[in-house]
């Protein structure tokens, strides 16, 4: 019977499901534990954007729309995010949790690596504060133009010509549309730690 279920019997039948991540995000209190669920539960958000890129051309949506759509699908996970908050200016998607928990993800369509500098910088300098429990962050960049992973690639290379050292602790490889960084907070002194990951939505299907 369900109602009997102990939690870990729960977890092992939710396994690899978004019901296993809502389950942990309840009770797991760690956090670095919840800033992992909150990346597994993301990258299956970006996923589904992908699959549904048919729908998602960018003569349809836009950067609010797709991040509205993050927003709800976090929700529907039952984790605490929110689209365009007051937290040092409008932030795209942001997450709460227990005991101080925060994380701030800031978004970007593909228009050239100046044009994610901007968003980078934001969420650097205004809205992400290095402090326990809040000292990690995203750039997801929206990519309409064919192969997502050479944007991305530009974009790393760029970092270089930042305004303050940032250091890449994961490159960019084969089989990745991600990278890692990590530099000083401003604010604090403290290390932030940002995951820079490209969405691909190109869709110019031949048949």
């Amino acid at each position: 019977m369900m109602g009997n279920m102990t939690v870990a019997e729960l977890l092992c039948a939710t396994a690899g499901t978004p019901g296993e991540i809502a389950i942990n995000w309840m009770i797991n209190q760690s956090y670095d534990e919840r800033f992992k669920l909150l990346e597994r539960s993301l990258d299956d958000c970006y996923r589904r954007l992908t699959d549904a890129r048919q729908h998602n051309r960018e003569d349809v949506v836009g950067e609010d729309q797709l991040s509205v759509q993050i927003v709800n699908m976090l929700q529907s996970a039952g984790i605490q995010a929110e689209h365009d908050p007051q937290v040092g200016g409008h932030v795209d998607i942001l997450v709460r949790g227990k005991n101080g928990f925060l994380w701030v993800g800031e978004a970007k369509i593909y228009r050239g690596p100046a044009y994610v500098k901007g968003g980078f910088l934001q969420l650097s300098t205004r809205y992400g504060i290095a402090q326990e429990g809040r000292d990690r962050g995203e750039i997801v960049i929206y990519c309409w133009q064919p192969r997502a992973w050479a944007a991305l690639e530009a974009w790393q290379a760029h970092l270089p010509q930042l305004e303050f050292p940032v250091k890449v602790v994961e490159e960019l490889g084969d089989g990745k549309l991600y990278f890692r960084t990590e530099h000083r907070c401003p604010a604090t002194g403290i290390t932030f730690h940002v995951r820079h990951i490209i969405v691909p939505l190109f869709f110019e299907p031949l048949k």
